[in-house]
């Protein structure tokens, strides 16, 4: 189990709450080198708990960011839910260092392997961090 392994804190999956994300690709430790570190398209990727207030409060948010992504074709959206999910290890050793939740990377894949961009702001509005996206999707890979 991921990062607050249901039942072990008193919690039962019905206190989960969901956080839907229609446009988000989902990851999880199972497709995670797939998904992610074998992709072709440069990809937002969110790592959160749904038991995360500041992740619930921005879960709408990411929602409308990954929607207008897929719009423009700029980047894929993607999230991994830490509640559920670990951390695999070849995500580790790719450089992914998750300290806090909700965590914003975005993933620009090279002729080898991946870059990783960690989003350095506190403020997660829907134009912040699209502009963000834009402007580091605008700097050589």
């Amino acid at each position: 189990k991921g990062l607050g392994s249901t039942g072990s804190n008193g919690w039962s999956e019905e206190d989960v709450p969901h956080l839907p994300c229609d446009a988000c690709l989902e990851v999880d430790d199972q497709n995670f080198d797939e998904v992610v570190l074998k992709t072709k398209q440069d990809m937002l990727l969110e790592f959160y708990s749904p038991m995360c207030g500041h992740c619930a409060h921005f879960a709408p948010s990411f929602a409308q960011i990954a929607q207008l992504l897929g719009k423009s074709g700029d980047a894929l959206a993607a999230r991994m839910d830490l509640y559920h999910h670990q951390v695999p290890r070849s995500a580790k050793a790719a450089g992914f260092d998750i300290q806090s939740f909700p965590t914003l990377i975005l993933v620009r894949p090279t002729t080898t392997s991946v870059k990783l961009v960690t989003y350095p702001r506190w403020r997660r509005d829907v134009n912040t961090v699209l502009s963000w996206v834009k402007e580091e999707l605008a700097k050589p890979v």
